[in-house]
């Protein structure tokens, strides 16, 4: 589980051994009571050959709260998340 505190870009390679794969994201909240985390909700995301991203594109992202991510495939997701600081 991490976070991502300030905006950042995100982009991938586009390696031939990605071009197909099937994650879950998890997204945290936090029980102030009990002093625990807990799964909010979770979201399947796939990608297939017909479907990927160009290579050298970019994708600007907000702050995120606690979250997870798991991989669900067989194939290695090479993924690089650039946070700009203030």
């Amino acid at each position: 589980m991490h976070t991502h505190r300030l905006s950042s870009v995100m982009f991938g390679n586009n390696n031939s051994d990605t071009s197909s794969f099937e994650i879950i994201y998890y997204r945290y909240g936090y029980d102030s009571v009990n002093h625990r985390y807990f799964i909010r909700d979770s979201i399947k995301q796939h990608s297939d050959a017909e479907n990927t991203n160009q290579p050298d594109t970019g994708y600007l992202m907000k702050p995120e709260g606690p979250h997870r991510i798991k991989n669900l495939s067989n194939v290695t997701i090479d993924v690089y998340r650039v946070e700009f600081k203030k």
